[in-house]
């Protein structure tokens, strides 16, 4: 028998079984971003990856994602900052932000993995398509191009309003980084179609090389890394 309180989500680490993810990165990034897109001290390398992930099979239910990705610089190390992120489940929504501060929205996402080694995924959110990838996965790839950028920190800016308003109750930036198991991996290339919010970001998109993995993903707790100023 249930009894109150009852939490929305567990403690990290978060495990994810058989994630299918596919990984786009735009053969022409911008060459740079819009301004007070990145907090202060992070600077811009001219990488941008939008990544669709189903998760079929994890600690926190079912669920699907898309995430935004910028290359930057920080302290002279490589990592990748997150300033888009989309779930269809409140459940990963809800521990997302306010565990790691990830900015996640609730969307609908389609991945369709087809015939032929077909790829078709989409993100649609208030009726409008926000980015639309279409390619083929037809190449065996070695799993170590994965890794290279799994292997990166991905930054977040967490940011809590004040309830009384004024200066936040939170403003940091956080890092996490998620271990794997790659047990495939096909290659190819396609189109990314960027429109909204996602366009602000990612310009409106172009061919793009792309990454279809099946792996297991363990998703542990981030680390706070120093106050943040944007």
């Amino acid at each position: 028998m249930l009894s109150l309180p009852v939490p929305l989500y567990p403690e990290p680490p978060y495990t994810y079984d058989e994630a299918k993810v596919a990984i786009a990165f735009l053969d022409n990034p911008l060459s740079s971003v819009p301004p007070g897109l990145l907090p202060e001290g992070i600077e811009y390398l001219p990488l941008q990856v939008a990544v669709f992930a189903d998760y079929p099979d994890s600690t926190i239910g079912p669920y699907r994602e898309v995430v935004v990705l910028v290359g930057v610089m920080r302290n002279g190390n490589p990592a990748l900052y997150c300033p888009l992120i989309y779930v269809t489940s409140d459940t990963a929504l809800c521990a997302g932000r306010e565990i790691w501060g990830f900015p996640k929205k609730l969307a609908v996402i389609d991945i369709e993995h087809g015939e032929e080694n077909s790829l078709h995924c989409r993100l649609e959110r208030g009726g409008d398509d926000l980015l639309v990838l279409n390619g083929s996965v037809p190449n065996e790839i070695d799993a170590s191009s994965v890794m290279l950028l799994e292997n990166l920190t991905v930054i977040n800016h967490k940011l809590i309003p004040s309830v009384g308003g004024g200066n936040p109750d939170v403003d940091v930036l956080s890092t996490v980084s998620s271990e794997q198991s790659i047990k495939s991996v096909l290659g190819g290339a396609g189109t990314l179609q960027a429109g909204g919010e996602v366009a602000l970001v990612l310009g409106s998109g172009g061919t793009a090389q792309i990454l279809w993995s099946l792996s297991d993903l363990v998703l542990p707790y981030g680390q706070e890394i120093e106050a943040s100023a944007v």
